[in-house]
């Protein structure tokens, strides 16, 4: 019984998703190798072995749907390790400043004046109002210490003007 999928073209890098998960379950249970799966799927080799390596249910049976959440989980902890204000200093630094009345353009400049060779206390500005107009920190209202204190970013630029032209002849 020979289960096939067809390999369109295939980007750089992408995930695995939950279909190649059931393929790769299917054929390691047939005896497949983890290179002729990688072939069938269009993915290098070290993608498989990484898959099952890391996926696996207590590190011997791979069972799809328990690996897609794994995956899962993983990859949403992974963003949130990303945030640049995880680093209980620069936070409380950013914080205070902000209360103090700062803007996020002058708190990131002396940043890097105060730290111009470490560079984990680089920030940039729209990090820090990224970080202010977040969902998770709606609740705490950071945006009031802002001088506009506006709940919602509005765009620098403003709205632009949509003009429609009537050609007469």
């Amino acid at each position: 019984m020979e289960i096939r999928m067809e390999v369109s073209k295939i980007p750089k890098y992408r995930n695995l998703n939950k279909t190649e998960r059931i393929l790769i379950a299917q054929w390691k249970n047939l005896g497949k190798s983890n290179k002729w799966i990688a072939g069938e799927l269009g993915r290098d080799v070290s993608t498989i072995g990484r898959e099952l390596m890391r996926n696996s249910f207590e590190g011997r049976a791979y069972e799809p749907l328990h690996a897609d959440a794994k995956a899962l989980k993983r990859r949403g902890k992974a963003w949130k390790a990303k945030h640049p204000l995880k680093f209980p200093k620069l936070f409380s630094y950013v914080i205070d400043k902000l209360r103090d009345g700062w803007s996020p353009e002058q708190i990131s400049g002396r940043l890097k004046n105060e730290y111009p060779k470490d560079s984990s206390w680089h920030i940039c500005h729209e990090t820090i109002y990224a970080f202010v107009y977040s969902v998770k920190q709606k609740d705490k209202m950071y945006w009031e210490y802002l001088r506009c204190k506006q709940k919602i970013r509005r765009k620098r630029s403003g709205r632009k003007v949509h003009r429609v032209r009537f050609l007469t002849e």
